[in-house]
């Protein structure tokens, strides 16, 4: 990702109180995950027209940026107010898109497994 560009992956963002009910969720089926404190959001890298999590936003308050978007790339020894929740490794830099999918609908933003209302 060169200069925080979205470049062939999508970004997925949700609020940070949903972000880590969802990366519980996950647990090692997630990839590299970025928390922007500053936003209060948290940002999947899938790969690219992950068309799942496409459906999934027009049900429930997910971001999903794609190509010309831009997100800041935390370095790797930040730890405020960008930071990497999840650090990429290379064998862990995406996540699935119909794991991730799963674990929002499970969660839910209310915490209950449904949309808010």
């Amino acid at each position: 990702m060169a200069a925080g560009q979205v470049h062939g992956r999508d970004a997925v963002r949700l609020s940070d109180t949903w972000g880590h009910r969802v990366l519980g969720e996950l647990g090692e089926k997630t990839g590299a995950v970025i928390h922007d404190q500053l936003n209060n959001v948290c940002y999947w890298l899938v790969p690219a027209s992950a068309s799942p999590v496409r459906h999934l936003a027009e049900e429930y308050p997910v971001g999903v940026l794609g190509d010309g978007s831009s997100i800041a790339v935390p370095g790797p020894l930040r730890q405020r107010p960008l930071a990497w929740r999840v650090e990429p490794r290379l064998d862990r830099i995406l996540t699935c898109p119909h794991a991730l999918c799963t674990a929002i609908v499970a969660v839910g933003p209310s915490g209950n497994g449904r949309p808010a209302p």
